[in-house]
């Protein structure tokens, strides 16, 4: 088993809320979502996942970028600190497409979800095909934003193959694990913009790992098979209805058993090669008792705030 966390990638919230050496012993994996540091809440114009801070950031802007963030959060260079590549739309009014300019609040509900604050990737490329908008690289970054302001005034930034590549390569070049993206489905899966699905997700892995991604062929459509007339007759399919075994000791059901005496263990039961149950005791964590009622080891405050449940505990 692999024990993973995703976690905040804003240093306003890092610095109360996490024990990154403590977190680091227990985790395998810290994912952290370096996405979502601007957005259609802020009055002006920035990219939402940016590698390096612009520089013409200042105050808390120079915390919202992946490098500051990584060395804000996390002084273990093995840890996966990283970004990821969510397309943010922020249809606003700018007064010019350039970053940092002011824009008036978002308020057009867009895309398949209907969110007046973002479009998926995949909704960003086929817009770009469909339609003239411009796409901008900023000399001051590495990743680009896009306009289009015959339509509502939409102004977007984004990542493309160059930015993820830039991106994937200095997770590797600081010896992280890898990388994450939120989120799979919203990559361009159909293939629409690109001559391959997924091709941004396929981009990242092949400038974080080397080589290429082999496309698998294609497969022929299944072939349909009638069954010869003269064949005798097959007889009718039966259907088995499944009963578990009557109740034992501790168990009735398969699965997890409270022990009505004492929460401060439970029971795992599998139905035994015998017929009946097969048992194994375990014992919840100190501070704790087994909920009867959501199957799981609960604080025991909450437990005993429940009806009529662990009276010998409580």
């Amino acid at each position: 088993m692999v024990l993973t966390a995703a976690v905040s990638a804003g240093k306003g919230t890092i610095d109360p809320a996490y024990n990154i050496p403590e977190m680091s012993k227990s985790l395998d994996l810290i994912n952290v979502m370096a996405y979502d540091m601007h957005g259609a809440w802020d009055d002006y114009t920035h990219h939402q996942s940016g590698l390096y801070a612009h520089p013409l950031d200042e105050g808390d802007n120079l915390y919202f970028n992946v490098i500051l963030d990584r060395e804000g959060s996390s002084p273990r260079p093995d840890r996966p600190g990283h970004p990821a590549l969510r397309s943010m739309l922020d249809p606003r009014q700018p007064a010019g497409h350039r970053l940092l300019r002011s824009c008036a609040p978002a308020g057009r509900r867009w895309g398949l979800d209907q969110e007046p604050w973002h479009a998926w990737l995949h909704e960003i490329c086929y817009m770009q095909t469909t339609q003239d908008w411009t796409v901008v690289n900023d000399p001051a970054m590495n990743e680009p934003y896009t306009y289009y302001f015959p339509m509502n005034n939409i102004w977007c930034s984004y990542d493309h193959e160059a930015s993820v590549i830039t991106k994937a390569k200095y997770a590797k070049d600081m010896g992280l694990a890898g990388t994450m993206v939120w989120s799979v489905e919203t990559d361009d899966f159909h293939g629409l913009c690109h001559s391959r699905t997924y091709n941004l997700i396929k981009t990242m892995v092949e400038a974080f790992g080397g080589g290429t991604i082999t496309e698998p062929p294609t497969l022929p459509p299944p072939s349909t098979t009638t069954r010869d007339p003269s064949l005798p007759t097959l007889p009718p399919s039966t259907t088995t209805t499944y009963k578990p075994p009557p109740p034992g000791e501790h168990c009735s059901q398969p699965g997890l058993n409270p022990d009505p005496l004492d929460c401060t263990h439970y029971y795992l039961c599998s139905v035994g090669i015998n017929g009946g149950y097969d048992e194994t005791e375990d014992h919840c964590p100190e501070g704790t008792l087994f909920n009867p009622q959501s199957f799981v080891c609960d604080w025991a405050d909450s437990v005993c705030h429940l009806e009529g449940v662990c009276l010998n505990d409580c």
